[in-house]
């Protein structure tokens, strides 16, 4: 599972970048440094809550495959549609850059971001509450596009927030707010996962379903409530920016931002960067194959799957911590490589859960050693990008590292319902193989992005 985190996330018009205004005036009364990393970290205290990983992660999968009776591969469908929001997050970052002009209505568009996530959720609640019977496909085809929706605020707001990081005048200062943003995101999920393992258990689908989809809607609430008093010096700027900013206007920025575009596509290490994302990411989710091979094959309650969700996170939350110390390595070859290896035994961990005690040591592992990998890889997205193209193009890398993501997830699912139940007795074998496989075809970018690095 991917921190889509997830997923978190500059001037299109190549007139300057959404980082300077970021640290200038563009977040108003945040100006300070500290400031700023103090609504960096609010920011992804609510994704560690309120995204589809957190307090509605095992609910919606107690709905789906309990609820409603979805195999593998049809949970792995839906899953894969939550990430569509989070694929298109360069269409935000230029919208951001260019209405109205240099990232300068940063905290509408945060306030924005929470508020459609906070709208949503709640309409989940509400659906779920008082809707009569339907047709399974209907209800969960519904329920997974309100998720959707929410999603979509979600990716708004981690735009934003990532170009607070992305922004900062030294690769140590990003990756110092990279850290923020991983101790915040996991201390949160920690939390929702246990809560959302408790709902699960206690509750019928549908039910637990909408309680976690209430408590979903109140941290980005919260936020949208707290941003209300940086809005009014950015209304007039919308106003004057919407009285000349058109379509035409809007399409010829894109249009001159593309023009800049094509010297850097033949930039070997931007291209190194992108395919090493995506194949890190590739690797077959084992989220939805893992909870049915836990459900069916180990006989785990919905609630101990969310203690091993919790134990992953605080795993999670360590490495962030660990990724403070780390922060020079963290550019090196060597480091990457020894990244790439570890990630690929971490995987075949697998091979060794058979009961809750190994369960909960491979999680820990596991969350341990992605805390500090995935902060690692958003740093080494940034060294890739032009600083005054940082935000926008951080966002398209981390969009290809999500598309990458769905790509794993759909495969996972499909893999565990065609192959791996009805020829390997519900083993997790055939997935960890193809997973280690494409994370050591990582290997073959290690030249491209490190040679250029020297010179």
């Amino acid at each position: 599972m991917a921190l889509v985190t997830e997923a978190h996330k500059t001037t299109a018009t190549g007139a300057g970048s959404v980082g300077a205004a970021t640290d200038e005036s563009a977040l108003s009364g945040h100006e300070s440094r500290a400031g700023l990393a103090r609504l960096f970290i609010f920011s992804y205290l609510v994704q560690g809550l309120s995204q589809n990983f957190g307090v509605v992660s095992q609910t919606l999968n107690c709905y789906l495959k309990d609820g409603l009776g979805f195999d593998a591969a049809g949970v792995s469908s839906f899953m894969a549609v939550l990430l569509l929001p989070w694929m298109i997050k360069p269409v935000y970052g230029i919208l951001a850059d260019l209405f109205p002009g240099e990232g300068g209505a940063s905290s509408t568009y945060l306030w924005l971001g929470n508020v459609i996530c906070a709208v949503f959720y709640f309409f989940l609640a509400l659906f779920l509450s008082t809707s009569p019977e339907m047709a399974p496909q209907f209800s969960a085809a519904f329920s997974i596009f309100l998720i959707m929706s929410a999603n979509v605020g979600m990716a708004l707001a981690t735009v934003i927030a990532i170009g607070i990081a992305a922004s900062q005048e030294d690769g140590g200062g990003t990756r110092r707010f990279l850290a923020y943003q991983g101790t915040a995101y996991y201390l949160a999920n920690i939390a929702a996962l246990l809560l959302s393992g408790i709902l699960a258990q206690m509750f019928p689908p549908a039910r637990a379903l909408a309680l976690s989809a209430f408590l979903a809607a109140l941290p980005p609430s919260l936020v949208a409530i707290y941003l209300l008093p940086q809005l009014a010096p950015e209304l007039p700027r919308l106003r004057r920016a919407s009285g000349r900013v058109g379509f035409a206007a809007l399409a010829a920025g894109v249009c001159g931002a593309s023009r800049n575009l094509p010297p850097l596509l033949k930039d070997s290490r931007f291209l190194a960067t992108a395919g090493f994302l995506m194949l890190w990411n590739f690797s077959p989710s084992l989220g939805v194959s893992l909870y049915f091979f836990e459900r069916d094959r180990l006989d785990f309650s919905p609630q101990l799957i969310g203690q091993l969700g919790a134990c992953s996170s605080l795993g999670l939350l360590l490495g962030s911590l660990l990724f403070f110390r780390l922060t020079s390595l963290a550019c090196t070859r060597r480091y990457t490589a020894l990244m790439i290896a570890l990630s690929c035994l971490v995987t075949l961990s697998y091979l060794g859960l058979h009961d809750s005690l190994s369960a909960f040591l491979i999680e820990f592992v596991r969350g341990l050693t992605s805390g500090i990998f995935t902060l690692s890889l958003y740093g080494m997205a940034a060294d890739a990008c032009p600083r005054q193209w940082r935000t926008s193009l951080m966002a398209v890398l981390i969009c290809l590292f999500n598309l990458a993501a769905e790509g794993g997830v759909l495969l996972g699912g499909q893999l565990y319902s065609a192959v791996c139940r009805p020829f390997f007795g519900g083993s997790l074998l055939p997935l960890l193989v193809v997973s280690v496989f494409t994370t050591s075809c990582c290997f073959f970018f290690l030249p491209a992005i490190y040679k250029i690095r020297r010179t």
